[in-house]
């Protein structure tokens, strides 16, 4: 240990004493040992003074790591309320901005992280700063935590929105508007950033715990978060993984499963992901709201060549205005609902009042022998002894069930709209699924439907081109009963009639005339762009009869397109 500046002096003074009292008898070993003394002094005395400013360094640098990390933390704390005060925002919440600032935090951590582990072995008070950024990590936690408790509160108004639904149907809610707005903005502000942690969890599942493991887990109903549920597409593009539609399983994307509803070709976006991941949007059932057909927001990642991905719905999708995609979705969700729940469940739902809405209502049929097990429209006519199934019309429609497939099919006929309790014009989708029918449809005046069929006729030429839909119209899967198309060339020949082939390529329509003379065939050929209705007899097919019949002609693009319905 060093003497100190007092002991040094008194040595001297000592020593001076000794020199004095002694006269020849100190030697010069002495005197040398004295220089000595003084000498090492002086080189601690420098010490000393170096070691002062290294410690005031260091407190300068210690003061500058606190202040530094209560800007951060500060700044974090901010970042973090405002993230809790997203429930009550009324602007439509865009999470770019929190995103950035969490990495900007996260950055800032691993700083002061830096800072303490280069510091810590100089002076020990610093290490107190590992404590604060413990802090400021659970802060961090929170907004984690913030973004669960607003996805718990979709769940909320999920339920709140199934409440107040009767509201509208008996003259409209203002609390049902505000709880869709909610929920709407809602979605948008967390729900993306939800669904990519989502397959991000499943990814870091596969890294630990294997292929098999994982795909066993998310194939559960136990895996499934409300709407948010995982699906994974193996090499070959084929469906390994969907909890809540196992019967897709094995499905190809870029087949019919990678069609929706509206027609669009997702599955085409599917197969071109790679690592980094992409957003593809199309309509699909939500299992979370019923199986009713929502715009879903899909984020996919391509992983050691498998592809994981989930999604978010959007409620913005209204299949009504098109009656025969509604109907379609209607019978998709049926059957979507009998691969979760099973046979009984599914039949026992299709049976109850609740299940109708107005003309809208799904039936269940035996295959074999069309036997009704659910319609809740017309319970009397469940588990009776078939009926014939012909129509007022004396048309066999039963004939044509018969022969549907998986594919399905379109049978019109005439049935009892359930919302007028009349007679009317009835178009139904089939499909059959596990030895069963599944049917719904909707009804319509048949000058309605007629001109229904020739836009769809029309639509089809412009897709499909002429040669294509001339030779469907000339096939006998394109008559439905008494309804068909048929069309007529620039010179007024006719090139399709699947009823009575003999009449194309050989027969001008200005030809034709009534067995009272009346020369309908050339009013046919006076059509126009804007069609026009003609009156005639001719032969019924759903008949075999000659009966009155009114036909809708447009020409469109040179072409005459025509239909029409029999009956007064």
């Amino acid at each position: 240990m060093a003497l100190g500046i007092p002991a040094v002096i008194i040595a001297v003074i000592a020593l001076a004493m000794a020199f004095n009292a002694g006269g020849d008898d100190v030697d010069d070993g002495t005197a040398e040992s004295v220089r000595s003394v003084i000498a090492s002094e002086s080189a601690q005395n420098t010490r000393i003074e170096w070691l002062t400013t290294q410690v005031g360094d260091l407190q300068v640098e210690v003061a500058d790591a606190r202040q530094q990390e209560a800007s951060d933390a500060a700044k974090l704390t901010a970042d973090v309320d405002d993230l809790r005060s997203l429930a009550s925002r009324d602007d439509r919440y865009d999470d770019t901005e929190l995103r950035a600032a969490v990495r900007d935090n996260q950055s800032n951590l691993a700083e002061l992280n830096s800072l303490v582990d280069n510091d810590a072995g100089n002076n020990e008070n610093i290490i107190g700063i590992a404590a604060s950024l413990a802090d400021i990590r659970d802060a961090i936690s929170d907004s984690d935590e913030s973004t669960e408790a607003i996805n718990t509160e979709l769940g909320a108004l999920r339920a709140q929105l199934m409440e107040l639904q009767g509201a509208v149907s008996s003259g409209g809610s203002t609390e049902l508007d505000d709880a869709l707005s909610r929920l709407d903005w809602l979605e948008k502000a967390v729900a993306p950033s939800y669904t990519q942690a989502y397959v991000e969890e499943a990814l870091r599942r596969y890294n630990s715990q294997g292929r098999q493991a994982t795909l066993d887990h998310y194939s559960t109903m136990a895996s499934v978060n409300g709407d948010l549920y995982l699906f994974v597409l193996d090499e070959n593009y084929e469906l390994i993984v969907h909890p809540t539609v196992p019967a897709n399983i094995g499905m190809d994307i870029r087949g019919p499963l990678g069609t929706d509803i509206t027609g669009k070709n997702f599955g085409a976006e599917f197969v071109t992901v790679d690592e980094q991941g992409k957003w593809v949007d199309y309509v699909y059932l939500n299992p979370a709201d019923d199986y009713n057909y929502e715009r879903k927001h899909s984020w996919i990642v391509r992983h050691e060549n498998l592809i994981f991905g989930s999604g978010w719905y959007e409620r913005d999708v209204s299949l009504e205005d098109d009656p025969s995609t509604y109907a379609r979705s209607l019978v998709d969700r049926a059957i979507t609902r009998y691969s979760a729940e099973g046979s009984d469940a599914t039949i026992d739902y299709y049976n109850t009042p609740e299940s109708v809405d107005g003309q809208w209502y799904v039936f269940i049929l035996q295959a074999d022998d069309l036997r009704t097990l659910a319609n809740g429209a017309r319970p009397e006519l469940v588990n009776i002894d078939p009926p014939e199934r012909i129509d007022a019309t004396g048309y066999a429609y039963g004939e044509a069930f018969a022969t549907v497939t998986d594919e399905g099919r379109l049978v019109s006929y005439v049935f009892v709209n359930p919302a007028t309790d009349a007679l009317e014009s009835k178009h139904t989708w089939l499909m059959e699924h596990d030895g069963l029918l599944f049917g719904s449809g909707w009804y319509t005046e048949p000058a309605e439907y007629t001109k229904y069929l020739v836009n769809g006729a029309i639509s089809r030429y412009k897709s499909d081109g002429r040669d294509a839909t001339i030779a469907y119209y000339n096939t006998a899967d394109s008559v439905d009963g008494q309804w068909y198309i048929y069309i007529v060339d620039e010179d007024d020949l006719v090139l399709s009639h699947a009823p009575s082939p003999s009449l194309v390529g050989t027969t001008d329509i200005k030809d034709l005339v009534g067995p009272d003379g009346y020369e309908w065939g050339k009013e046919l050929a006076k059509a126009t762009q804007a069609g026009h209705w003609v009156e005639y007899a001719w032969v019924n097919p759903a008949t075999d009869a000659e009966e009155t019949k009114r036909s809708w002609v447009i020409r469109h693009d040179g072409l005459i397109f025509g239909s029409g319905y029999y009956g007064e």
